[in-house]
């Protein structure tokens, strides 16, 4: 890439240029994968119109896997290990992170999923090195026809960026997916994440998901979602300002029209508020009428 940035921006380079590189083998068959992945991005690369968020690193990864198939009629169909190891670099050769981690699966009667895992990150941030030991458990099952119930688990060490320290970190996320009659969906995703440190809970938080769509028709989809936040800080834990108590609600409606497979109409309203330290009531900051069409074509 070669850009060209106005002198306005006051940018330290406002002529960056530099190459991305990215390669990848993978190697699979019905009992064994593996895969080997290079990334190397220079710092005068930019892609402010892609996805690409960091530069100025080499990446490395060595994964596999391997997957045992159980006898016919057995309540257990099959039992998976997967895992990966990666170091990745600054430009000028600083380790910025170094992790392992493996994660050990089986398939189950009632469509089940079950997933236990873990790992060790050791990386580099505000100029020290930190190491995480970490592990997780994610399932899910469909006890009932219309009923999906599951969660995902995580605990372990976790780094507060904010404050430059490492604590135990407990991260819950159960999920419940209900489909009532023929057009009905419900879906419900609640989280709730504590970190300790430091003799104190340096912060919890807790976000709700809840979405309502009916499917009047093959052409039309009316959906409710609402996503609520609630977070409190120990500010004697945190050596810079932070919020004691913050507060987040979003609610939106969206009614879709599909004409056909290429051209479908979305129509919808939105509402937001917050409220922290200095606004203790909900104070609705953001309101919005929306109104989308989408087509697609293929030329002849």
């Amino acid at each position: 890439s070669n850009s060209e940035y106005p002198d306005g921006l006051l940018l330290p380079d406002t002529a960056p240029k530099g190459d991305a590189l990215y390669l990848n083998y993978s190697y699979g068959s019905r009992n064994w994968r593996a895969s080997a992945a290079h990334t190397d991005i220079d710092p005068g690369f930019r892609s402010d119109l892609g996805f690409i968020t960091q530069v100025g690193y080499r990446k490395d990864l060595v994964g596999g896997g391997h997957t045992w198939f159980t006898p016919k009629g057995s309540a257990i169909t099959r039992v998976e290990f997967n895992g990966d190891w990666d170091i990745t670099h600054r430009y000028d050769g600083l380790l910025l992170e170094r992790e392992v981690e493996g994660y050990l699966s089986m398939r189950a009667p009632r469509q089940g999923y079950y997933e236990l895992g873990g790992g060790n990150r050791n990386r580099f941030w505000n100029g020290q090195y930190f190491e995480e030991d970490f592990y997780t458990f994610y399932f899910e099952v469909t006890p009932l026809a219309p009923l999906k119930v599951g969660g995902n688990f995580q605990g372990g060490d976790q780094l507060d960026l904010l404050a430059s320290r490492v604590g135990s970190l407990v991260d819950v996320e159960p999920f419940v997916e209900l489909d009532v009659g023929r057009g009905v969906n419900i879906n419900l995703h609640y989280t709730w994440q504590a970190l300790d440190r430091d003799g104190g809970t340096a912060y919890d938080a807790k976000v709700t998901d809840a979405r309502v769509s009916w499917q009047f028709d093959p052409r039309q989809r009316l959906r409710l979602s609402v996503q609520a936040s609630d977070i409190t800080r120990d500010q004697a834990l945190y050596t810079v300002p932070v919020m004691q108590h913050a507060r987040d609600v979003a609610a939106q409606v969206l009614y879709s029209y599909k004409v056909n497979p290429r051209t479908a109409f979305y129509a919808g309203y939105s509402e937001g508020g917050y409220s922290d330290d200095q606004v203790r009531d909900i104070f609705s900051n953001t309101r919005s009428v929306f109104l989308k069409v989408s087509y697609a074509w293929q030329p002849g």
